[in-house]
């Protein structure tokens, strides 16, 4: 279609994009990274077609695939994506902390995936054999509710008296404005998430339908809570109502949140307090898996250093 309807006078631009998703199906730590790669060049297979329209129509679709290769992160299934990206933090050391680092943390994953595949060819017994100590390790964090930043980190009686006053006097301070938030958001919220775990669908569609689901009941609640508001106490109470929905609601998300990340630390820290070994018996696998991620690294490197070479 493109190449019958791009002209010399009114050329047509390709330009590949990409998305990649983080929990796409919750609000607030959701979120979407849109990649925009560099136009596709179509001038030669415009003119091809006039020639060889089967050739044009098969080298534009093979830049196509390319180009688009290049903008996602291309993993069999979301466990293997998810795998990709616990490999990369331990090569990196660390989380993103902003919009920049995510979009370096995408590149870094997208390098983890072209390699994975690469080494499915050369070695995929040593391959499967990484996989499966990923996973192993993975697993492992999440059950005693840690993270590669919670086993690195310092545990000097200093540190987790500061640590603690600086994450729990928010949470106390602020849990009068959230629960105000959480009572007038609770039916709707229920009702949300009712409706969407009944339809049973993929993250990227839960995504979607918590958007639809939501648009409808929360001003139909919002609409109810507004009139017993207004029977109540009034007008004044009714405004009082409506200044407070939206800046309590999302006070109490940001409290949620910020309340199952503390939760999370501290069950992480009690469990290294009670099991001392434990810190460092995750401190050396993770040394371990780093050493042979770098392993095969290099393997990767030297694999494509002799392909240049017999190219050359």
């Amino acid at each position: 279609m493109l190449l019958r309807a791009a002209t010399e006078t009114m050329p047509v631009v390709l330009l590949p994009l990409g998305l990649v998703f983080h929990e796409p199906g919750t609000f607030r730590t959701g979120w979407a990274l849109v990649l925009v790669g560099p136009p596709v060049r179509a001038d030669d297979c415009v003119a091809l077609y006039r020639r060889d329209p089967e050739r044009a129509v098969r080298e534009l679709t093979d830049r196509l695939r390319e180009a688009l290769g290049r903008q996602i992160i291309e993993a069999d299934d979301r466990q293997t994506l998810r795998l990709l990206g616990v490999v990369e933090t331990l090569w990196r050391g660390q989380a993103p902390a902003s919009t920049g680092e995510e979009t370096a943390r995408v590149a870094a994953i997208q390098q983890v995936a072209r390699a994975r595949h690469e080494l499915q060819e050369r070695v995929p017994e040593r391959l499967a054999a990484l996989r499966q100590r990923v996973e192993i390790y993975s697993k492992d964090l999440e059950r005693f509710g840690g993270s590669n930043a919670e086993i690195r980190a310092s545990y000097r009686p200093g540190l987790v008296l500061r640590w603690t006053v600086r994450e729990a006097l928010p949470l106390l301070l602020g849990f009068p404005l959230a629960l105000v938030g959480m009572l007038l958001h609770a039916i709707p919220y229920w009702l949300t998430a009712a409706v969407v775990r009944a339809l049973g669908r993929t993250d990227e569609e839960e995504a979607t339908d918590k958007i639809l689901a939501g648009t409808v009941f929360y001003p139909l609640c919002w609409g109810v809570e507004g009139w017993v508001a207004w029977r109540i106490g009034g007008g004044w109470a009714l405004g009082a109502l409506l200044l407070a929905l939206l800046p309590t609601g999302f006070f109490a998300l940001g409290w949620q949140e910020r309340g199952r990340r503390v939760a999370r630390e501290t069950r992480a820290f009690l469990r290294f307090l009670a099991d001392r070994d434990l810190r460092r018996h995750l401190l050396a696998r993770r040394r371990e898996l780093v050493d042979e991620i770098a392993a095969l690294a290099q393997l990767v490197e030297s694999g494509r250093g002799s392909t240049d070479a017999t190219r050359g």
